[in-house]
């Protein structure tokens, strides 16, 4: 992966940017220098280094310079115009394939309304009904999968993990994220494939301890 990022004065020197407040705006290159060589960056780790409240997100989803994908995930919009590497450096992003049906319908120009709400949490709300992907459950609608739904979806993106497990760990708890009620399954399924991943590359396989990344989160939620 290249070592160095570049920023377009195009960009930060635009009243869209500029009118942002410093939070928002230092929020803005601290991902733009974390993301990987196709402007993906995990947001989370970025948020709690920066000390970055969830409005700076919001500002910044808002003014569509990143795409939110899940409580995980973004992606710089302006990426290529801040950026262009050399392809002897370029390392192709490993979440290319997890968001590819999300990266489509960006590049049809179809927006992706995933609000980030004032607890730091990201979910779809109700407004964003129509808007998303036909395969997303609707937030106020949404229904459990079956094990069969969820080991489709595991065979077509390739993901990995232990369904009668997922299935059961959800069921004790109602179906939860922290203290909200799960919105996209799917998306559930790609994090947990994330942090499988150790199993995956072949190596003796450890039972992550979801609740207390889930924990994780409800505290940087405080």
């Amino acid at each position: 992966m290249a070592s160095k990022r570049m920023f377009s004065k195009s960009i930060t020197n635009s009243s869209r940017f500029l009118m942002m407040p410093q939070s928002s705006q230092n929020l803005y290159f601290h991902l733009g220098m974390n993301a990987d060589d196709d402007g993906f960056c995990e947001h989370f780790t970025i948020m709690r280094m920066t000390e970055s409240k969830p409005d700076d997100l919001k500002i910044l989803q808002a003014k569509q310079f990143l795409q939110i994908f899940d409580d995980q995930v973004l992606l710089l919009l302006d990426w290529k115009e801040n950026n262009l590497i050399r392809s002897d450096r370029y390392t192709p992003s490993k979440y290319l394939e997890v968001y590819k049906s999300e990266i489509d319908l960006i590049s049809h120009g179809i927006p992706i309304v995933i609000p980030v709400d004032a607890s730091g949490e990201v979910r779809l709300d109700k407004d964003s009904k129509g808007k998303v992907n036909k395969d997303k459950e609707s937030h106020s609608e949404y229904k459990k999968p079956t094990k069969e739904q969820i080991q489709e979806f595991c065979n077509e993106y390739q993901c990995h993990i232990d369904i009668d497990y997922f299935i059961d760990y959800y069921n004790s708890n109602g179906w939860k994220i922290g203290k909200n009620k799960m919105s996209d399954w799917k998306a559930t399924v790609r994090n947990w494939h994330r942090r499988d991943k150790d199993s995956v590359k072949g190596k003796p396989a450890q039972r992550v301890d979801h609740q207390a990344l889930e924990d994780r989160l409800k505290e940087y939620e405080r």
